[in-house]
């Protein structure tokens, strides 16, 4: 098959690397640091008209959208209305991850439990918000603000902050939630229609250390499999990964059918266990970056027919969820991010020792903000620059095997965390 993924992520470098070992990949826009057997083509992927002269050219068998951004512009929209098969949901149906009171509101109405909430248009809703409400929050941007729109509080004077800080950003609308606290899952999902399949589930590390006051980033790195027997899951009630895709992908996929829009593509659920029940933090409409390096790095299953299977019109929905099939293996993914990410990440430092990470067994290096300077060095473009993924027979033998590979690689003010998968 002939596939085009768009995307600037180490998440789409790991979608095609993937994809790449038995079909012809490529992937948008241009960028550096890709198998040779991986094309790159130098197109913006946030214009629909530029993707789709991109599109006629290539004729793909089908087309993978990364990001969220490009379903923000309608990119899937006007690719199906030229009768491409597109994995990315419509820019009416991606507003589950454009905006959080749409999701919310969605939220609400299929009975999906999640925090409570308030919507906050101006000071004076912000005022008589704080006038009625005592201790922790969190206040999140309505739009896309780049992982840096959820800000948690611990007071009201907190909250007023939070709040002018947004609005000074140019987010004029503010959804402010009860402060949920528990262990995080990742639960994804590939869909059509009513029809889903979940991959493993997984946990992402989104704060920039371990402190919880630092702060929120796109993430920091992340695990797979994560099992709900763990102990840290001993008192839910929910038995199975099934169970979670039962609660909390099946009614927003019938909410989108019902309004005659069905989804199709990738689906994510930020859950959270607190206090014995599993609570739905966010959507997106995509898969998790970095989730994602961990996830296909312990699938058996061939991705390029379980996508082409949901790319495809489905005749009739699945009687139940279907399970991506795993190995036994456990992968760990950990991000190197540049010095002042993610608020001002400083670029241009030259990146060394990737070679050296790369010779150590069952290690996959993927790039986000990584370029060539005029010699041909590597150098650091972007906030995170690039995931290092190991898996093993164990996750403590994942884990040392990815420090070990990421401790290989330097350039100045490397940033990461170094309690990846220590839970």
């Amino acid at each position: 098959m002939k596939i085009l993924i768009l995307g600037t992520g180490a998440r789409e470098h790991a979608l095609a690397d993937g994809l790449a070992k038995k079909h012809q990949v490529f992937l948008a826009p241009k960028r550096v640091f890709l198998a040779n057997h991986i094309q790159s083509i130098a197109v913006d992927i946030c214009n629909p008209k530029d993707v789709l002269t991109c599109a006629l050219d290539i004729r793909p068998d089908f087309i993978i959208i990364g990001p969220e951004m490009p379903l923000f512009y309608g990119v899937s929209d006007i690719l199906r209305q030229h009768g491409f098969l597109v994995l990315g949901p419509s820019q009416y149906a991606a507003q589950i991850e454009t905006s959080k009171v749409f999701a919310k509101t969605l939220m609400r109405q299929q009975g999906i439990r999640t925090a409570d909430f308030c919507v906050i248009k101006n000071q004076q809703d912000l005022d008589h918000f704080c006038a009625h409400h005592q201790g922790p929050a969190v206040v999140k941007a309505d739009g896309l603000m780049a992982g840096k729109g959820v800000l948690m509080c611990d007071s009201n004077a907190q909250i007023k902050t939070a709040a002018q800080y947004l609005w000074a950003q140019g987010q004029h609308t503010l959804l402010i939630e009860s402060r949920l606290n528990g262990p995080e899952v990742s639960l994804m999902a590939i869909c059509h229609g009513r029809s889903y399949a979940l991959f493993p589930l997984a946990r992402d590390y989104k704060r920039l250390h371990a402190d919880k006051n630092a702060p929120n980033t796109g993430g920091m790195g992340s695990f797979a499999p994560l099992h709900l027997s763990a102990q840290e899951f001993s008192q839910h009630q929910i038995q199975n990964i099934q169970d979670l895709g039962h609660a909390f992908i099946a009614p927003v996929l019938d909410a989108f059918m019902e309004q005659k829009q069905p989804y199709i593509g990738f689906l994510y659920a930020g859950l959270l266990f607190h206090q014995g029940v599993f609570y739905a933090l966010e959507y997106n409409a995509r898969l998790g970056d970095p989730e994602t390096q961990s996830i296909l790095t312990i699938l058996d299953q061939d991705l390029g027919d379980l996508f082409s299977a949901f790319v495809q019109p489905q005749q009739s929905p699945t009687q139940s969820p279907m399970i991506v099939a795993s190995s036994h293996r456990h992968a760990v993914c950990v991000v190197l991010a540049a010095a002042g990410y993610p608020d001002k990440p400083q670029l241009g430092a030259v990146i060394t020792g990737i070679k050296e990470a790369q010779q150590i067994p069952q290690i996959s290096i993927f790039g986000a903000g990584i370029g060539q300077d005029e010699h041909q060095r590597f150098i650091v473009t972007g906030g995170r620059v690039l995931s290092v993924v190991a898996y093993a027979a164990t996750q403590v033998q994942a884990q040392s095997l990815a420090y070990q590979a990421a401790a290989c690689i330097d350039f100045t003010g490397k940033t990461i965390r170094n309690d990846i998968a220590t839970e």
